[in-house]
């Protein structure tokens, strides 16, 4: 059994802006997820909760599975459009119908775009979560959000990184606490972007850095292009 309070998982190693980077979020958008933001109602300003709860409200830095949570809130909210209010709502109804901490980090959540939904807490059968528990329909589902490898205690180990729209990408880059540090890698592998990166800026030409790591070239490419955007090294 993990315990998130005490192992790699939730140890605050990942600055704010280097976070954002990796998501391709915008920092104002990650501080707000992980502050609150404030909000007009017919009362007057109010403040929100935080969507995603850090390791320690004192701590500057987030941990891998606050990295989970935002990067599925991405996709939940960028690649999918469902309103942040249905978020919330999920959110709200598993913190009161199970207690548990990091919800986003817990479930293989699903979208049909309107709404969110979790499979296996009522008698296995899926639960619209953003709105309070109501049984759905498995058909009308066309969306998953599957960036995220699951262990057998359905908890988040490992996140693959979206930074291309290529398909030639996909799960091409990924993060694991237990692999270099948690830095991003090249699948598979324990070679970080950024060792890459560096020897491509100190003036290596692509083949000498694949024939050294005993790379193929587009797997070098894909990591430049991970670091430094959309370079053509090729």
């Amino acid at each position: 059994m993990f315990d998130w309070d005490n192992d790699i998982y939730n140890y605050p190693v990942y600055p704010v802006r280097e976070a954002a980077q990796y998501l391709h979020i915008p920092p104002g958008t990650l501080h707000s997820w992980l502050h609150g933001w404030t909000y007009r109602a017919e009362e007057g300003k109010r403040r929100s909760a935080p969507l995603i709860q850090r390791p320690s409200p004192r701590s500057l830095q987030i941990s891998f599975i606050n990295l989970v949570e935002a990067s599925i809130l991405r996709s939940i909210r960028k690649a999918h459009g469902v309103p942040l209010y249905k978020v919330r709502h999920a959110l709200d109804y598993l913190d009161q119908r199970l207690g548990i901490p990091h919800p986003l980090a817990r479930f293989e959540f699903k979208t049909d775009g309107i709404d969110l939904f979790v499979e296996g807490l009522a008698n296995q059968e899926l639960v619209t979560v953003s709105q309070r528990g109501q049984l759905a329909i498995k058909d009308i589902l066309e969306n998953y959000l599957t960036r995220v490898e699951w262990n057998e205690q359905k908890m988040a180990t490992r996140l693959f990184l979206e930074f291309s729209a290529s398909p030639r990408y996909e799960k091409s880059i990924s993060i694991d606490p237990r692999i270099s540090f948690g830095r991003p890698v090249l699948a598979g592998t324990r070679i970080t972007t950024r060792a890459i990166a560096e020897r491509f800026e100190a003036g290596e030409p692509v083949y000498s850095i694949a024939d050294d790591y005993g790379l193929g070239e587009p797997q070098v490419d894909e990591a430049l292009r991970f670091e430094l955007g959309q370079l053509q090294v090729a």
